[in-house]
């Protein structure tokens, strides 16, 4: 498909309708596995069009100063449009819970009844920086003529057009994609939808349909699959703290080996407890994943198979305790979290058996 020039995301498209054709199949019985299930979708710019990635928000970054900087700093980070970036004063500019916010009066009572955007800390300093403690005024000032009127539409265009030339993304940058990168960034990451409206407004509902109906959403991530389970965690701390890593997991800004250590330590603690209620004893001082596993596995209370899922389990803990972060990717991670959540099911049906009976003397 990527021969015949096919953009990527129909190639995700029709992987996808694969896989759901085959996932018809199983459920109905006319097939026991689907083949199509661990074909991978490819990691693309949402529909395909010109937002900016991280890496090339951070080149543009880079690429610019001064006023440049705090228009792509407004634009790009705080999706602050045209309009708004024109008519902002600098009295506009306050602080809420220690940081420091801009008010748009545009936007209260419409679409964001807040009326203000919060800048984060790097821009903040930026913005102290350029204003050199002017009070008064346009934010925005121009750079030719009467120093104290505001920048045209067209000027803030040119900066963006200008720093993208220099930045090198593979199209050119205009303030309309530069403003809409937030939303595509936030929902790829997994930010709160909350926090995205709160910063940049609704915005357009076409653009919004498009954004959510490409993004590539694990069944897992589902909201209906969390509920359920934050319902299921009421009564269970084990899975109270399997839906923390999974939180960890869905939070792109965090690294999949705070994950893996939320999981492993919950599996580590079903498996003391089983441990416990089996009543066996445990005579290592600082007992590991390994080392509940191997005991209950010569009390024949788990498979083999289950044993060297734990040790490896052990391996990942390891490699994310020890600060070998390469080694944990996000596929570990999520297979960590399965075979955690199967394994605690499992414990659970040994230490309700008749476990006289059940365990090797």
């Amino acid at each position: 498909m990527r021969a015949r020039r096919l953009s990527p995301n129909t190639v995700n498209t029709r992987f996808k309708n694969v896989r759901s054709f085959y996932d018809y199949l199983r459920r109905t019985g006319v097939i026991a596995v689907n083949p199509a299930a661990d074909i991978k979708i490819s990691e693309v710019a949402l529909a395909g069009r010109t937002v900016l990635t991280l890496d090339e928000l951070g080149a543009m970054w880079d690429a610019s100063d001064g006023v440049e900087r705090i228009i792509v700093g407004l634009a790009g980070l705080c999706s602050v449009r045209r309009s708004e970036l024109r008519e902002a004063r600098v009295k506009d500019l306050h602080s809420r819970s220690g940081m420091t916010a801009l008010a748009i009066p545009a936007r209260a009572g419409s679409m964001n009844d807040l009326g203000f955007v919060t800048l984060p800390d790097l821009l903040a300093v930026e913005m102290d920086r350029y204003l050199e403690g002017r009070r008064t005024g346009f934010l925005l000032r121009a750079v030719r003529g009467d120093a104290g009127s505001g920048v045209a539409l067209t000027y803030i265009n040119q900066v963006v057009k200008r720093v993208g030339r220099r930045a090198g993304p593979p199209f050119p940058v205009t303030t309309l994609a530069l403003t809409q990168t937030l939303r595509y960034l936030a929902l790829e990451n997994r930010f709160s939808y909350v926090s995205v409206v709160r910063t940049a407004s609704h915005g357009s509902v076409l653009l919004r349909n498009e954004m959510i109906r490409d993004l590539d959403l694990p069944a897992e991530e589902h909201a209906s699959v969390r509920l359920g389970r934050m319902l299921a965690a009421r009564s269970s701390v084990d899975e109270e703290m399997l839906l923390r890593a999974e939180y960890l997991l869905s939070d792109r800004s965090q690294h999949p080996s705070a994950s893996t250590m939320v999981a492993s330590a919950t599996l580590e603690r079903a498996l003391r407890e089983a441990t416990r209620a089996c009543g066996i004893s445990v005579s290592k001082k600082e007992p590991t994943l390994g080392t509940y596993g191997s005991l209950l596995r010569s009390s024949d209370l788990i498979s083999v198979g289950q044993l060297r899922t734990i040790d490896r389990i052990l391996g990942f803990r390891n490699h994310a305790a020890h600060g070998w972060f390469e080694l944990v990717s996000r596929d570990d991670a999520e297979w960590i979290l399965h075979e955690a959540r199967a394994l605690i099911a499992e414990l659970r049906t040994i230490q309700t058996a008749d476990l006289p009976a059940a365990r090797a003397p």
